[in-house]
């Protein structure tokens, strides 16, 4: 038997919160796992999205004549989607996906965070550079920006994995 407090909070809940509870047990009872768990397990999807977008992009690096804006692409989201689970998971939701803020709300705990949110801002400016701007016309002024971005990227997979496995995280 549930203690009162616990049947007055059912009592004043709205139908909007109700809902979401019986979501959540549906959720539980599907999964066979806790909301925690599958929290953790959604963030290493995410991150896997992470690495197949780092794949993608060294394919694409690979190729006789590399097409560096569609790299620099890859690479961002390779980035975005490694920090996205990173903070999914620090920050107990995904109150903070949009392109802009993401950087913003990196976890505190993350290793050389300022660092991070910084390389994640510019990989973003960058990559809406490659995606969107016709100038430079040719390839090779791209080169350099997109093996900067490479690298970050390369790093990013491997810190986020690291952070997200002392989190919790299994399977990465």
């Amino acid at each position: 038997m549930l203690p009162n407090l616990r049947l007055i909070r059912v009592s004043k809940a709205e139908i909007d919160l109700l809902e979401h509870w019986k979501e959540g047990v549906s959720l539980v009872s599907a999964a066979g796992k806790s909301i925690d768990d599958l929290c953790l397990d959604v963030a290493v999807h995410r991150w896997k999205l992470g690495l197949l977008h780092k794949r993608d992009g060294n394919k694409l690096m690979q190729l006789q004549a590399p097409p560096y804006r569609s790299a620099i692409s890859r690479y961002y989201y390779s980035m975005y989607h490694c920090f996205r689970a990173a903070a999914f998971i620090s920050h107990r939701g995904d109150n903070h996906e949009s392109h802009s803020n993401l950087p913003k709300h990196l976890p505190v705990d993350f290793p050389s965070v300022a660092f991070w949110q910084n390389e994640l801002k510019m990989a973003r400016l960058t990559r809406n550079d490659a995606d969107y701007d016709p100038y430079p016309r040719t390839n090779a002024p791209w080169q350099n920006k997109a093996k900067a971005i490479q690298l970050n990227a390369i790093n990013a997979v491997l810190e986020t994995r690291n952070y997200l496995r002392s989190k919790g995280c299994t399977g990465i």
